[in-house]
């Protein structure tokens, strides 16, 4: 089941892909794709990571 929801995330991902005619996935992309598909659980604790992951590289 958890497969799916990844499956999900990545069609809709693309179809904001194409609306907004972007390339490349980036993460705000992801989390947007995470929060439309009621990942809120997940799409926090990702957001926290990255923002230390690019405080940390900078």
């Amino acid at each position: 089941m958890f497969h799916i929801g990844f499956r999900e995330i990545n069609r809709r991902w693309n179809d904001h892909r194409l609306r907004c005619c972007t390339r490349r996935a980036n993460d705000d992309d992801i989390l947007w794709a995470m929060a439309t598909l009621g990942f809120e659980d997940y799409s926090e604790p990702l957001k926290s990571y990255l923002t230390r992951y690019r405080e940390v590289i900078n």
